[in-house]
């Protein structure tokens, strides 16, 4: 499949989320959007593992080269069994006022949220559903927080969509095998037991009766036929009602992140401008999130801001400890500010450090045949086919290489394919 690869945002890091339908329809779940495709953050529960229950860095970077074996080859039901999603729910739901109802509820929700995971439509499913679609995801490193050790994935998200990134947590479960005990997801700027609590806010609120929840917890829990309406109208691609829901919300609701979140999305595939002014507020609302750092590569790139845009990629890449797909970013951001030469540069470094990395091979192709290069447009072709696999396209069909195809070099590198 050919890739025209001449779009003057071929590596911004818009996003495209995908829900996860709800298990509860009195859930938040449809406003969290639930996602696959969500900075690292500070969590709300620490950890209780004693010091000889943390697992080893080697004992998790198995779990985690494992993990990534599964997803990559498609065995979603069997990477999701290394997910305690039994302790991350149990992390979501405590911390209220213990009641027979509450009790019950909690059980409920829980069987819910873990058969959902455990089905096609979980997160695991939603990885690999990205990966057959043409995404990736790769493991980048290990490292540690305050003294745990964690499991840093990449996640590309197919035709352009984006990047993410995933920070895995892990403990010792039942019977002392290790396991993902949660994470942090880039996008959505906090661990995924944290938006998960509050799909479970008005669960518990309905069970207590509305007491003990605090006031910030209750504007969720009054508006949440709003909230919800929200979420699915975003879901079900009626941008503008999702829109106009989000415009009659209370000031606190739109300031929330997850209600930003479903802004985002909506107004991404309303217009470059309601996008713009979507991730300004986010910036402004949430200034210190890593997430932020990732929308505002997109939002300086909306208003031409290309130094700022360049700027935020350098503050992305100081706080993830580097990722060779940055220097794709970079490339088309100084593709679209015309500086053709710092672009094709930057792209061949994510090259060098990550082969396997296609969509830089397709930026140095934009910047060649915009220079008539078509040595190197070879060069690249070659590379994609030889190295990666990539099939084309009878790019005498592709309109951005009507000029390349009337060349010698193309017809010297056809010739030498037949």
């Amino acid at each position: 499949m050919i890739h025209s690869a001449t779009t003057a945002r071929s590596g911004s890091s818009g996003i495209d989320q995908q829900a996860i339908l709800p298990f509860c329809k009195r859930s938040l779940a449809v406003l969290a959007l639930l996602t696959a495709f969500a900075c690292v953050t500070q969590s709300v529960n620490a950890q209780d593992d004693t010091p000889a229950d943390v697992p080893s860095k080697e004992e998790c970077r198995q779990v985690a080269e494992e993990f990534e074996e599964l997803i990559q080859s498609g065995r979603s039901s069997r990477a999701t069994r290394l997910v305690d999603w039994e302790s991350i729910v149990a992390s979501a739901t405590d911390g209220f006022e213990e009641t027979p109802q509450l009790t019950l509820a909690r059980r409920g929700f829980k069987q819910g949220f873990v058969s959902r995971m455990r089905d096609s439509g979980g997160l695991t499913a939603q990885i690999v559903a990205a990966l057959d679609a043409g995404g990736t995801y790769r493991l980048l490193r290990m490292h540690e927080v305050d003294g745990r050790p964690r499991a840093l994935f990449r996640l590309l998200l197919p035709q352009g969509g984006g990047v993410n990134y995933h920070d895995l947590e892990f403990h010792r479960g039942p019977g002392g095998a290790v396991r993902i005990s949660d994470l942090h997801i880039a996008l959505s700027g906090e661990r995924f037991s944290e938006t998960l609590r509050r799909a479970f806010l008005p669960v518990a609120a309905e069970a207590l009766g509305g007491q003990n929840i605090t006031e910030a917890n209750r504007q969720h829990v009054e508006h949440l036929d709003a909230l919800t309406n929200m979420a699915e109208a975003a879901r079900d691609r009626d941008y503008a009602q999702a829109l106009s829901i989000y415009a009659e919300l209370p000031e606190s609701l739109q300031q929330d992140t997850n209600v930003l979140l479903v802004r985002l999305q909506a107004s991404q595939n309303a217009s470059d401008e309601a996008y713009a002014e979507a991730i300004a507020d986010f910036s402004r609302f949430h200034p210190d999130d890593l997430c932020v750092e990732l929308l505002s590569i997109d939002g300086y790139l909306l208003r031409d801001q290309h130094e700022e845009s360049l700027a935020a990629v350098d503050r992305l890449e100081k706080s993830i400890g580097g990722d060779p797909f940055l220097h794709v970013l970079r490339a088309g951001i100084l593709y679209d500010a015309g500086r053709l030469d710092e672009a094709e540069q930057s792209a061949r470094q994510a090259i060098k450090e990550e082969p396997g990395l296609e969509n830089a091979y397709w930026q140095v192709i934009s910047v060649s045949l915009d220079q008539a290069d078509y040595k190197t447009t070879v060069e690249m072709l070659t590379l994609l086919e030889d190295r990666l696999g990539v099939e084309f396209v009878d790019l005498t069909e592709v309109p951005e290489y009507s000029e390349f195809v009337k060349s010698r070099e193309f017809r010297d590198w056809n010739r030498e394919r037949q």
